[in-house]
């Protein structure tokens, strides 16, 4: 869709790199995404412009040019993922497209024991797959943390790559 609603805007279809990709069902925050163009462009008018040719969950917050060899995947310095569990009796409809209701309590404490243990440098090979066939998945995970606010449990991820499916394990 954004490759799309740039190709439209500059007339070409732009080699587009993103951060990071989201399996589905998965939505982001501070998605950053690069492309090379050999055109002037006033930035403001581009982002309205994508803005107004894209659904309104994706939305251009910031464009600005960015150094040399900058390439969004690559030269990201970590990654974040947030899951959200609601643990009340009944869903909450009006978050329902963006949290997992599971009905029930949840052992936080003991939840916050087991993932401070992945924290750091492993094999996470049991957790996800790599991106290609053969890849490494050895990754390091800064931060695991879990937190609880009335019916909601957060656990927060932070590192610098990830498997494919290996947070939501």
């Amino acid at each position: 869709m954004l490759e799309d609603a740039l190709a439209r805007v500059l007339g070409e279809v732009p080699r587009l790199s993103v951060a990071g990709r989201t399996d589905a069902g998965v939505h982001a925050r501070g998605q950053v995404a690069s492309f090379s163009v050999e055109t002037d462009l006033d930035l403001t008018q581009m982002q309205r412009a994508v803005n107004a040719m894209v659904s309104p969950e994706v939305v251009v917050t910031d464009a600005r040019w960015a150094p040399g060899g900058f390439d969004a995947r690559f030269s990201a310095s970590a990654r974040e993922y947030r899951y959200r569990i609601d643990v009340g009796d009944v869903p909450d409809p009006f978050s329902a497209r963006f949290v997992w209701h599971r009905a029930g309590e949840l052992s936080v404490g003991r939840m916050r024991e087991a993932a401070q243990r992945l924290v750091g440098e492993h094999d996470f090979a049991s957790f996800g797959r790599p991106h290609k066939p053969g890849g490494s998945t050895v990754r390091r995970l800064d931060r695991l943390a879990v937190s609880r606010r009335g019916d909601r449990v957060e656990i927060t991820a932070r590192g610098n790559a990830f498997l494919q499916q290996m947070v939501r394990s």
